[in-house]
Order: C-alpha cells, then sequence, then structure tokens
C-alpha cells in the first residue's frame, strides 16, 4: 500500500497557550485530531463513509512531547497511515517546528459499521482500503 498522508499548518491561538507560557498539551491531541479528520476527508471520502453509516473511531492515542511551542511559533503537522491489521488503523503523526520534532504520536482507529455494529475488519475493511493506496 502507498504511504497515504495529509499535512497541516495549525495555528496557535492565546487560548492554546498554558500558565508556563508554552501551547497546552491538550492542543497537541487537538491538532492531531485535526489532521486525522483531514486525512479521513481527503483518503477516506469521509462523506461517503458516513453516509453508509460506517465511522472512524479512535480507540487509542499515544503522544510523546519533544519540545514546547510558543505563542508566534509556527508549526507544521503531518500524519499518515503506518499500517492496518485486523479491523485496526494505525495513524502516525508528528508536529514540528523549523524542521524539529515538537511532538509525535500514534493513533489508532478502527472503522466502525453503526448498521451491524461491528468493526469493519478483513476483506471488507481491505476493500475500502486498498483503492486508496
Amino acid at each position: 500500500m502507498n504511504q497515504l498522508y495529509v499535512k497541516l499548518n495549525p495555528q496557535i491561538k492565546t487560548y492554546d497557550i498554558d500558565i508556563a507560557g508554552h501551547v497546552n498539551n491538550s492542543v497537541f491531541i487537538k491538532w492531531f485530531e485535526d489532521l486525522r479528520i483531514k486525512l479521513f476527508n481527503e483518503h477516506f471520502i469521509l462523506p461517503k463513509l458516513l453516509s453508509n453509516n460506517i465511522y472512524p473511531v479512535v480507540v487509542s492515542t499515544e503522544i510523546f512531547y519533544k519540545k514546547f511551542l510558543k505563542f508566534f511559533d509556527k508549526p507544521s503537522g503531518v500524519m499518515y497511515i503506518e499500517c492496518y491489521n485486523h479491523g485496526i488503523i494505525t495513524l502516525k503523526s508528528e508536529i514540528r517546528l523549523n524542521r524539529k520534532l515538537a511532538a509525535s504520536g500514534k493513533q489508532k482507529c478502527a472503522l466502525f459499521d453503526m448498521n451491524k455494529s461491528e468493526i469493519i475488519n478483513g476483506t471488507r475493511l481491505q476493500k475500502i482500503i486498498e483503492p486508496l493506496g
């Protein structure tokens, strides 16, 4: 499978800054969410999935903070599909400032079929993912 990825240049808002004067850790999770929604919009045609009652669900998030960011910094982010296995899609993310890693992380997601109340896996998941790669 070819690597599917998206890029994002998040803006730091005044309300993103915590008492220590840098971007609050929770904001990085929000940026991961923005990247994940962008990835699903661009590569999985999110409106089509939703119209078929298929919803992407985050089952875990892991993040490692490497460098703090301040108000006037201009970070960039990237997210890509690292792998999928047994119905779980693993997404890898990085937030950088001037090419230096500020945070990295992984999210594990599943596509959930609301009609059948089950996670989509096996050949059905491959039919959704592989034409994209």
